[in-house]
């Protein structure tokens, strides 16, 4: 692979906003470090150093990308008719720093977490519709270095890099608690997938997806395997005659998207009338795990109850029940930002899943639709709306098909 300063550029943003969670536990009271080799004032230096970046990044491409939208206001009256999934994104975080004030919460932390999700996902825009290969390539090439990294952490320290001091000794592998990974594994697969088109190296595919399976039974996530296996599944069945960007007949379209609404209603179901009962065979017997889902059906009708700000609800960080979080999508959003919030959200989504349906040409991308499916059966169980990866995902449905809809122009 040929270097270029645009290749080193990306190179250097996907390693700032995607430094291991698992990290910033390193050395803290609250946690029993197990990997102490990784306990040195060096590390800790390098994390810190990383993180000042990665904010200053964040922040300038929010304030660049703002002034060239004004620009184009000031100049191209006629843009102002298009909105962008950029725009309601950035729309949803003045909401939330908004609400979090409201609610006396420390503004400066959401503004710093805001800042990171909405910055990469900026970034993320421009090169897609720069060059999506290039990025898929090396965004791909870096995840895979650092999953396999975690993989092998995770073998050596089966209780995590860190172990928390709360009531459940929660492990810290290096990319973060083992739910928590979900997305990543999901966008590497996806890349995974899409690289495929331009490679044509299924074996090399194959190995980036052991990496994935590997690290998801090695960490023992529940809901990691339920979305990776969903993943895997769906890419094998619509992509078995070509992967990647391709055209497939209105039958498929149709039956992805009655797919995406089937998941959609399953996790309205779950959440607010115990649908998972009817699935106790694949909860109890297969993933070992109770249907209240590890506790997680108390937490949703605590947080439904709790709903008594319907309008701002109670900002960024609001705890349910024991400083547990609403782990769920929905549940998260409505507690946290109040309805006006969850209709944002929504709203951004629904522009983002416009994607991949390019102007009538019936142009799709399986792997994207794929991950897009599993990432809303793991917000069921979770709540990723602040996670990088998930907004890499949604920004790849976004802006990629507008990029392949103008090289095919």
């Amino acid at each position: 692979m040929k270097i270029s300063l645009s290749k080193i550029k990306i190179f250097i943003f996907s390693i700032l906003f995607f430094i291991p969670e698992g990290m910033s536990t390193i050395g803290e009271t609250n946690f029993i470090t197990n990997a102490l080799f990784l306990n040195n004032k060096i590390i800790h230096y390098i994390i810190k150093l990383l993180y000042w970046t990665r904010n200053i990044v964040g922040i300038s491409a929010i304030v660049i990308y703002i002034l060239y939208r004004l620009y184009n206001v000031s100049y191209h009256r006629s843009k102002l008719k298009k909105v962008e999934a950029s725009d309601i994104l950035i729309l949803f975080g003045i909401w939330v720093i908004f609400v979090s004030d409201r609610n006396n919460v420390n503004v400066y932390s959401v503004f710093i977490l805001l800042s990171n999700c909405i910055g990469f996902y900026l970034i993320s825009r421009k090169e897609l519709l720069r060059d999506s290969e290039e990025y898929t390539n090396i965004l791909l090439f870096v995840l895979t270095i650092l999953l396999t990294i975690n993989l092998g952490l995770a073998i050596k320290y089966p209780n995590g890099i860190t172990t928390g001091k709360d009531y459940l000794s929660t492990p810290y592998y290096f990319f973060g608690t083992k739910n928590q990974t979900t997305p990543i594994l999901l966008l590497m697969s996806m890349l995974s997938f899409l690289k495929v088109k331009y490679t044509k190296n299924k074996a090399e595919c194959l190995c980036e997806n052991m990496i994935i399976i590997l690290n998801t039974f090695i960490m023992k996530s529940g809901t990691g395997l339920v979305c990776i296996l969903l993943n895997l599944i769906l890419n094998i069945f619509f992509g078995k005659k070509r992967l990647g960007w391709y055209n497939i007949n209105n039958k498929n379209i149709s039956i992805l998207k009655k797919i995406v609404c089937c998941v959609i209603i399953l996790m309205i179901g779950i959440v607010f009338f115990d649908l998972q009962k009817k699935f106790s065979w694949l909860i109890i017997d297969i993933l070992k795990k109770d249907v209240t889902l590890s506790g997680r059906t108390f937490l949703w009708k605590k947080g439904i109850y709790q709903f008594q700000k319907p309008f701002c609800g109670y900002g960024y960080g609001h705890k349910i029940d024991l400083g547990l979080y609403g782990h769920n999508l929905i549940i998260e959003l409505m507690v946290t930002t109040g309805i006006l919030g969850v209709s944002i959200y929504f709203l951004f989504l629904a522009k983002a899943f416009a994607g991949p349906e390019i102007a009538r040409r019936g142009v799709i991308s399986v792997p994207l639709i794929c991950a897009a499916i599993a990432l809303i059966v793991g917000n069921i169980s979770e709540a990723f709306i602040y996670n990088i990866s998930q907004m890499a995902i949604l920004c790849y449905m976004a802006y990629a098909s507008i990029r392949i809809k103008k090289l095919e122009e």
